[in-house]
């Protein structure tokens, strides 16, 4: 009869790293995703009723009297256009804080594992994304150089988060060069007022498969570093 070989310290940090992500994926974010697939389709069925009343109503001698379009108008543009813009701005919102709660403790994995007295709360700054990326480059010794072009797009992300949150949604018109990039994202729309509209849910389903990249691309870097320097962050 085989023994069953006992995981070794390093392999169950590998497996916490991995466990944690699915986890926020399982518990978190894959929730997020159905909402909105069924919030969609709740606006969409909403539309369709309303259209169907202006119909039933433009063929009766109610249209003589009044006008079906004005009587329903606030109610169409609010399941067309408003409760969608709130909708999709507020998960976006909610998508990022998990996010950044989420990358705070996944690199407390890391404090644990190396008995560290250094802690995230250590380091200057108020901003837990940045923080977590600095902790894992200058006190855990991770090169995350060549997950550079995928924290770029993150960090699209984040002006955009940023804007919402602390100018009304809304980009200085001034800011041509910045608008023209993040305009170029799917899912949304920067007017020429500098005005923020999410337009479709693919531009958090696009955030969250960055979110979801980077995070398995430092497991994957963690996974050849402690293979040579196993218990040191400093080699």
């Amino acid at each position: 009869m085989s023994r069953t070989r006992r995981k070794t310290k390093e392999e169950s940090f590998i497996d916490s790293l991995e466990h944690s992500l699915f986890n926020v994926n399982h518990y978190r974010i894959d929730i997020i995703i159905d909402y909105l697939h069924a919030f969609e389709k709740y606006l969409i069925d909403k539309t369709s009723e309303i259209q169907d009343k202006i119909s039933e109503w433009q063929n009766s001698e109610k249209e003589q009297k009044y006008s079906a379009v004005d009587y329903y108008i606030g109610d169409y543009t609010n399941y067309n256009s408003n409760f969608k813009k709130l909708k999709l701005e507020s998960t976006f919102l909610s998508s990022y804080s998990v996010f950044e709660h989420y990358f705070k403790s996944f690199s407390e994995i890391y404090t644990e594992y190396y008995n560290l007295k250094i802690k995230i709360d250590d380091l200057s700054g108020n901003n837990y994304i940045n923080k977590s990326k600095q902790y894992l480059e200058k006190v855990i010794n991770l090169d995350l150089k060549n997950l550079n072009s995928i924290w770029r797009e993150i960090t699209k992300y984040q002006r955009i988060r940023n804007k919402i949150v602390h100018n009304n949604a809304k980009f200085n018109p001034s800011e041509k060069e910045t608008i023209n990039e993040l305009s170029k994202l799917n899912g949304i729309d920067i007017n020429s007022f500098g005005l923020i509209n999410i337009t479709d849910k693919e531009f958090i389903f696009n955030f969250w498969s960055l979110f979801n990249d980077y995070i398995n691309g430092i497991i994957k870097l963690t996974e050849e570093k402690i293979k040579t320097t196993p218990n040191n962050v400093y080699n």
